[in-house]
């Protein structure tokens, strides 16, 4: 799991269920065998859960759990876990496209819609036609349900969803913008202010995972995980 998936779970999910089924959310193995049962396999530590599939059955089972109703629509249609992960990946994208469509004083402003959500809006518009100007299509409208093409030849394919295609289109059009800035994919993340998961960042956050787990910091020269779920998992942890 990432640094805000594990506080979410420790701080929010799991309490949250604790409280609605009687539990005391301190009990480690009652965790384990909550966390096991909504992945369908044994887990020894919360650690070993993934940030993508593993993360989204948790909350879908803990929301159920604690009688969360939107929690419960994701378990009934797990599929809405990814298109939700897919819009977030998408607004990570439009803050990084709109550091290279603005100038810094433009970005201090907090202006809505902005220069990127109005690009977002024209890609939209020319991919999926029966969207209008007077009511188009939003982020929120487009999902992540895959269709079926066919090639001159007969073949059956599938084409990406309206929000992986979406996806794809703002890729390559920050790409040509950070290259054409000279800026490494670190520079664009943090001028965007979002997540980078660079080999330096992944460093700084395993330093400061040990210091919140009260374990020693890494040694001179050791390389951190690049993702929290795959740093040990002592047993005196809070999640």
């Amino acid at each position: 799991m990432t640094d805000n998936q594990r506080i979410n779970l420790m701080a929010n999910l799991w309490p949250k269920a604790c409280r609605a089924q009687g539990w005391n959310s301190g009990d480690r193995a009652k965790r384990m065998e909550v966390l096991s049962a909504a992945v369908g396999r044994p887990l020894a530590s919360a650690s070993q859960l993934n940030n993508t599939t593993d993360y989204d059955a948790v909350k879908r089972h803990l929301g159920f759990l604690a009688d969360n109703l939107a929690a419960t629509v994701e378990t009934i249609k797990p599929e809405q876990g990814r298109a939700r992960r897919l819009r977030a990946t998408i607004r990570e994208q439009l803050r990084c496209l709109n550091v290279y469509l603005t100038n810094d004083a433009e970005r201090l402003l907090t202006s809505s819609p902005t220069k990127a959500d109005k690009y977002l809006a024209e890609i939209i518009r020319d991919k999926f036609k029966h969207a209008s100007r007077a009511q188009p299509l939003t982020l929120d409208d487009l999902t992540d349900e895959s269709d079926i093409g066919t090639t001159r030849a007969g073949v059956t394919y599938p084409k990406p969803s309206q929000l992986e295609q979406v996806m794809m289109a703002l890729a390559r059009a920050i790409q040509a913008k950070r290259k054409a800035a000279g800026d490494t994919i670190h520079d664009m993340k943090l001028k965007a202010g979002v997540y980078c998961d660079c080999k330096a960042c992944c460093r700084v956050r395993a330093v400061v995972v040990h210091v919140q787990h009260g374990t020693n910091p890494l040694p001179p020269g050791a390389v951190a995980n690049p993702q929290p779920e795959e740093m040990p998992d002592p047993e005196n942890e809070p999640f």
